[in-house]
C-alpha cells in the first residue's frame, strides 16, 4: 500500500482542525498585517503627493514658456518698440511694488535697472493702404490712387484691462493671453543696446513673475473648491511666500529672457 506523503497528511489535519484561532493568534496576525499594510499605504499616499506636485509644477513651467514665446512673437513682429511711461496709477499700486520685490529676490541686477523699466510697452507696427482720394496725376497711380504708409501703436501689458465691463470705454492697453484663474502673472520690460553694436538694433528684457493660484484643482470649480486649493489669492501672498521660502513658493515661477529686435526699424 502507498504511504500517503507527509506535506499531505499535514494539509488534510489543518483542513480538519475547526479549532480556529485564539484571540492571542488573531491579534498578532493583525499586527503583522498592518504592520506590513501602513508602510506600503504611507509610501502610495507619498506617491500621489509627489505626482501631482510634479505634474503642477510641469504645467506651471510649460504654461509659463508659452507666455514667454508669445510675448517674444508679438514684440518681434513690430516695427519699432519703446517703452511706455508708468502711469499714476500704476505708480499708486501696491501689488507693482510686491512684484519688483520678488523679481528683485532672485534678480538682484533689477533692483538697480527697475527706475528704467515698465509693466507696459509700445509696440508700433507700419502698414501700407491705398488711399481713394483725389491726387494730381504726376501723384497718381495707374488706378487714381494713391499708397499711403501708415504707423500704428499699440501698448501691450500683462496686467487685465482696467476698463469696466459695459462702461463702452476703449481699453487702455491690449493684454497679453494669461488665464487669471489659474494664474497671477506680471512682467516687467526693459529696453537697451548691446554694447559695441553701433547698427541700432535694440534688445528686450523681460522679467517675469508667474504664481500658481491654485494647486490640483482642475475647471471648472466651485468656491469650495477655491478655498481648499488656493495657493495665492494676491500678490501680497505670493511675496511673503517667496520671501519666507515657504513650501508655497515652488509653485512661482520668475524668469528673464532676453529678446533681440534684429528687424526693428529706424525711424
Amino acid at each position: 500500500m502507498k504511504k500517503t506523503p507527509f506535506y499531505k497528511r499535514l494539509l488534510a489535519g489543518l483542513l480538519r482542525d475547526e479549532r480556529g484561532l485564539t484571540l492571542v493568534e488573531l491579534i498578532a496576525s493583525s499586527l503583522i498585517f498592518f504592520t506590513i499594510l501602513i508602510p506600503l499605504v504611507s509610501v502610495y499616499v507619498k506617491g500621489v503627493e509627489i505626482y501631482q506636485e510634479t505634474t503642477v509644477k510641469n504645467q506651471l513651467r510649460s504654461d509659463t514658456d508659452f507666455l514667454i514665446g508669445n510675448v517674444m512673437r508679438t514684440i518681434q513682429e513690430a516695427s519699432y518698440v519703446k517703452l511706455a511711461p508708468e502711469t499714476a496709477t500704476e505708480r499708486q499700486d501696491p501689488a507693482n511694488e510686491q512684484v519688483k520685490s520678488i523679481i528683485a529676490a532672485s534678480f538682484p541686477a533689477f533692483q538697480e535697472s527697475n527706475a528704467a523699466s515698465s509693466c507696459r510697452i509700445y509696440l508700433y507696427k507700419r502698414s501700407v493702404k491705398r488711399s481713394e482720394e483725389a491726387v494730381p496725376d504726376e501723384e497718381a497711380t495707374s488706378t487714381g490712387n494713391r499708397t499711403v504708409s501708415l504707423l500704428t501703436r499699440e501698448t501691450y501689458s500683462f496686467a487685465p484691462c482696467p476698463q469696466a465691463e459695459g462702461s463702452g470705454a476703449s481699453c487702455e492697453h491690449v493684454p497679453f493671453p494669461t488665464d487669471p484663474d489659474r494664474y497671477l502673472v506680471q512682467g516687467y520690460f526693459e529696453i537697451d543696446q548691446p554694447a559695441g553694436d553701433s547698427s541700432g538694433k535694440k534688445r528686450v528684457t523681460l522679467y517675469l513673475v508667474v504664481a500658481q493660484r491654485y494647486d490640483t484643482m482642475t475647471l471648472p470649480f466651485s468656491q469650495e473648491d477655491r478655498r481648499d486649493h488656493e495657493l495665492f489669492a494676491d500678490w501680497d501672498a505670493v511675496a511673503s511666500a517667496v520671501a519666507q521660502n515657504s513650501e508655497q513658493a515652488q509653485y512661482v515661477r520668475v524668469v528673464r529672457t532676453e529678446i533681440d529686435l534684429s528687424s526693428e526699424q529706424k525711424g
